[in-house]
Protein backbone atom coordinates (compact mmCIF):
# COMPACT_ATOMS: atom_id res chain seq x y z
CA UNK A 1 0.00 0.00 0.00
CA UNK A 2 1.23 3.25 -0.94
CA UNK A 3 0.58 7.31 -1.55
CA UNK A 4 2.24 9.81 -2.95
CA UNK A 5 4.51 10.17 -5.96
CA UNK A 6 5.68 6.89 -6.57
CA UNK A 7 6.39 5.65 -10.06
CA UNK A 8 5.63 2.79 -12.24
CA UNK A 9 8.79 1.68 -11.61
CA UNK A 10 8.99 2.26 -7.89
CA UNK A 11 5.50 0.17 -7.99
CA UNK A 12 7.22 -2.98 -10.01
CA UNK A 13 10.46 -2.73 -8.28
CA UNK A 14 8.02 -3.23 -4.87
CA UNK A 15 6.13 -6.18 -6.55
CA UNK A 16 9.47 -7.79 -7.86
CA UNK A 17 10.93 -7.60 -4.45
CA UNK A 18 8.45 -7.16 -1.32
CA UNK A 19 5.11 -7.11 -2.52
CA UNK A 20 3.20 -9.78 -3.58
CA UNK A 21 0.35 -6.95 -4.16
CA UNK A 22 0.11 -3.26 -4.32
CA UNK A 23 -2.60 -0.91 -3.67
CA UNK A 24 -2.44 2.73 -4.69
CA UNK A 25 -3.98 5.22 -2.72
CA UNK A 26 -4.67 9.11 -2.87
CA UNK A 27 -3.67 10.56 0.11
CA UNK A 28 -1.23 10.32 2.60
CA UNK A 29 -2.31 8.47 5.84
CA UNK A 30 -4.76 6.28 3.69
CA UNK A 31 -2.58 3.49 3.46
CA UNK A 32 -2.56 3.79 7.36
CA UNK A 33 -6.17 3.28 8.03
CA UNK A 34 -6.81 0.97 5.41
CA UNK A 35 -4.04 -1.37 6.86
CA UNK A 36 -5.42 -0.74 10.96
CA UNK A 37 -8.95 -1.35 9.72
CA UNK A 38 -8.45 -4.53 7.82
CA UNK A 39 -6.67 -5.80 11.45
CA UNK A 40 -9.87 -4.37 12.90
CA UNK A 41 -11.39 -6.67 10.41
CA UNK A 42 -9.31 -9.82 11.55
CA UNK A 43 -10.20 -8.75 15.42
CA UNK A 44 -13.73 -9.42 14.74
CA UNK A 45 -13.09 -12.63 12.65
CA UNK A 46 -11.11 -13.47 15.79
CA UNK A 47 -13.65 -11.95 18.16
CA UNK A 48 -16.89 -14.00 16.45
CA UNK A 49 -15.50 -17.37 16.28
CA UNK A 50 -14.56 -17.53 19.70
CA UNK A 51 -18.35 -16.73 20.12
CA UNK A 52 -19.39 -19.28 17.57
CA UNK A 53 -16.60 -22.15 19.16
CA UNK A 54 -17.96 -21.92 22.62
CA UNK A 55 -21.51 -21.57 21.07
CA UNK A 56 -20.92 -24.83 19.90
CA UNK A 57 -19.17 -26.14 22.71
CA UNK A 58 -22.06 -24.90 25.16
CA UNK A 59 -24.22 -27.01 22.36
CA UNK A 60 -22.01 -30.17 22.81
CA UNK A 61 -19.87 -30.01 19.61
CA UNK A 62 -16.49 -30.62 20.04
CA UNK A 63 -14.40 -27.31 19.88
CA UNK A 64 -11.95 -28.89 17.42
CA UNK A 65 -14.43 -30.81 15.45
CA UNK A 66 -15.82 -27.19 15.10
CA UNK A 67 -13.15 -25.63 13.90
CA UNK A 68 -11.96 -28.21 10.85
CA UNK A 69 -15.17 -27.59 9.52
CA UNK A 70 -15.09 -23.50 9.90
CA UNK A 71 -11.80 -23.25 8.51
CA UNK A 72 -12.60 -25.39 5.25
CA UNK A 73 -15.69 -23.86 4.76
CA UNK A 74 -17.86 -20.74 4.24
CA UNK A 75 -16.66 -19.24 7.60
CA UNK A 76 -13.13 -19.47 7.36
CA UNK A 77 -10.63 -16.52 7.15
CA UNK A 78 -6.82 -16.47 7.48
CA UNK A 79 -7.06 -15.09 10.93
CA UNK A 80 -9.41 -18.26 11.48
CA UNK A 81 -6.48 -20.48 10.16
CA UNK A 82 -4.04 -18.94 12.44
CA UNK A 83 -6.56 -19.03 15.63
CA UNK A 84 -4.27 -20.67 18.12
CA UNK A 85 -0.81 -18.54 16.78
CA UNK A 86 -1.85 -15.21 16.03
CA UNK A 87 -0.59 -12.63 18.32
CA UNK A 88 -3.62 -11.65 20.12
CA UNK A 89 -1.75 -8.42 21.63
CA UNK A 90 -1.07 -7.05 18.03
CA UNK A 91 -5.00 -6.92 17.47
CA UNK A 92 -5.50 -5.82 20.87
CA UNK A 93 -2.87 -2.66 20.19
CA UNK A 94 -4.76 -2.16 16.19
CA UNK A 95 -8.43 -1.64 17.69
CA UNK A 96 -6.89 0.50 20.22
CA UNK A 97 -5.24 2.68 17.78
CA UNK A 98 -8.51 3.41 15.92
CA UNK A 99 -10.72 3.11 18.65
CA UNK A 100 -8.94 6.27 20.03
CA UNK A 101 -8.65 7.97 16.79
CA UNK A 102 -12.51 7.37 15.62
CA UNK A 103 -13.81 7.89 18.84
CA UNK A 104 -15.76 4.34 18.72
CA UNK A 105 -16.01 1.46 16.38
CA UNK A 106 -18.96 -0.24 15.16
CA UNK A 107 -20.90 -3.40 16.83
CA UNK A 108 -21.57 -5.91 14.69
CA UNK A 109 -24.82 -7.79 15.49
CA UNK A 110 -26.65 -10.22 13.63
CA UNK A 111 -30.28 -8.94 13.86
CA UNK A 112 -33.06 -10.25 11.09
CA UNK A 113 -35.68 -7.87 12.11
CA UNK A 114 -35.56 -3.95 12.58
CA UNK A 115 -34.20 -1.27 10.63
CA UNK A 116 -30.42 -2.10 10.48
CA UNK A 117 -30.82 -5.97 9.67
CA UNK A 118 -27.82 -8.11 8.26
CA UNK A 119 -29.51 -8.11 4.58
CA UNK A 120 -29.86 -4.12 4.90
CA UNK A 121 -26.07 -4.32 5.87
CA UNK A 122 -24.85 -6.77 3.46
CA UNK A 123 -26.59 -4.55 1.04
CA UNK A 124 -25.42 -1.24 1.92
CA UNK A 125 -21.49 -3.00 2.02
CA UNK A 126 -22.18 -4.70 -1.39
CA UNK A 127 -23.24 -1.09 -3.01
CA UNK A 128 -20.01 0.81 -1.87
CA UNK A 129 -18.09 -1.64 -3.23
CA UNK A 130 -19.35 -1.18 -6.74
CA UNK A 131 -20.21 2.61 -6.56
CA UNK A 132 -18.05 4.44 -9.09
CA UNK A 133 -17.15 7.77 -7.83
CA UNK A 134 -17.52 10.78 -9.85
CA UNK A 135 -15.26 11.50 -13.05
CA UNK A 136 -13.93 15.15 -11.65
CA UNK A 137 -13.71 18.03 -13.94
Amino acid sequence: MASGPLGADDEQFLLDTVAKTFVRFDAYGKPTLAKLLNNILAAYNAAAFSHVILLGEQEGLSPALLHRVIVTSSGSSWILGSFLDFPADLLTKDVELLRNDLGALPSVDLHTTGTSTLETVLEKARRALVRRPPIPG
